[in-house]
């Protein structure tokens, strides 16, 4: 087994731009990962956005480790959140035919912030 690593920090207040920008939302979150964030008020949305960008920019440095070639975008990355409220990824388009032709069986995803900065950590297991 090869563990695939990605980590990143962002500071949560670099989200208050995307907030008033719908286009610009559309292009880094699903219509999905969007209607979750509505309802929640302003200052907890950048800390949801810039929690789900920064698992985005973790994914994508995990796999480019590996394979450069496949340009892979933030639409093709979807973080929703399990049952018990865990984040949970899920890989569409490019990102998802680079984690198959890489053998990548499990996608472990952390995200963590404090009051200034979103950390997010995404491990990759990949078969031998």
């Amino acid at each position: 087994m090869h563990l695939l690593h990605g980590i990143d920090l962002i500071e949560i207040e670099r989200m208050h731009n995307f907030l008033n920008q719908p286009k610009r939302l559309a292009r880094i979150f699903t219509p999905q990962e969007i209607a979750h964030a509505n309802p929640f008020s302003a200052k907890r949305q950048m800390e949801w956005y810039a929690g789900r960008f920064a698992a985005k920019e973790a994914a994508i440095k995990a796999l480019y480790s590996v394979e450069k070639r496949t340009p892979i975008r933030f639409l093709h990355i979807e973080v929703t959140s399990t049952v018990s409220g865990a984040p949970h990824m899920t890989l569409h388009a490019n990102a998802l035919d680079v984690v198959t032709r890489l053998s990548i069986s499990e996608i472990t995803l952390s995200i963590t912030h404090n009051r200034d900065h979103a950390l997010a950590s995404v491990i990759m297991l990949r078969k031998a």
